[in-house]
């Protein structure tokens, strides 16, 4: 094969690349597309748990003045489930907004192409290497998000274990096991999980931004 007929093949430029250079972008765009789905899911998942567990804090929280002799019912199962679903709703507030998806090209990048003018070739080259680095940080935080749901989700479902033995307690029925450390455990190791999670995905950030 001579020099000539390879030229056109290494040329970005020619039709045939161009082609392939938007059906590359098609594909990055809906994969985008599908990542910000993903993450607008979870955020709405994430805002229906927060809104469940107020309704039933508040409930909670109401709870005495319709209650005879509420002090029987105060013991570290009911005081956990309480302090498990404020954390549900403090995780399920941070999953949402902590959002911050990559759309695609913003106004800068729509002036910086005109402002250079660009060829198609050119411009679509640009927009692939910026589609790798977004699908790439949308996915880090549909990951980040989805932990920190499935969290708050947890503690909400926790919680509600530890109220309803709290209120057998309450109800003066006999248990095989309780006690402070036993009701703690589990919103504690929740808690836990979660600053560990945190503090890994911050480490991972500093040693991308260092490498």
């Amino acid at each position: 094969m001579t020099d000539s007929e390879e030229s056109p093949s290494e040329d970005l430029s020619y039709p045939s690349n161009i082609r392939s250079l938007k059906i590359t972008h098609e594909e990055a765009r809906t994969v985008l597309d599908h990542q910000i789905s993903i993450l607008n899911d979870i955020d709405n998942k994430a805002t229906r748990t927060v809104r469940i567990t107020a309704v039933i804090l508040g409930i909670i929280v109401s709870a005495p003045s319709v209650i005879e002799n509420p002090n029987t019912f105060v013991n570290p199962f009911t005081k956990w489930g309480i302090a498990g679903l404020v954390l549900s709703i403090s995780l399920g507030m941070f999953t949402y907004s902590s959002s911050s998806p990559d759309l695609g090209p913003n106004s800068s990048d729509i002036n910086r192409m005109l402002d250079n003018k660009y060829r198609d070739d050119e411009w679509l080259v640009i927009l692939l290497d910026s589609y790798e680095d977004w699908i790439d940080r949308t996915q880090q935080v549909n990951q980040f998000n989805g932990i920190f749901l499935a969290l708050s989700q947890l503690s909400l479902i926790t919680s509600l274990s530890l109220l309803a033995w709290g209120v057998k307690k309450g109800m003066q029925i006999e248990f095989s096991v309780f006690g402070f450390s036993t009701a703690s455990l589990p919103i504690l190791t929740i808690f836990a999980l979660s600053v560990v999670y945190l503090l890994y995905i911050s480490g991972c950030k500093i040693c991308r931004e260092y490498n």
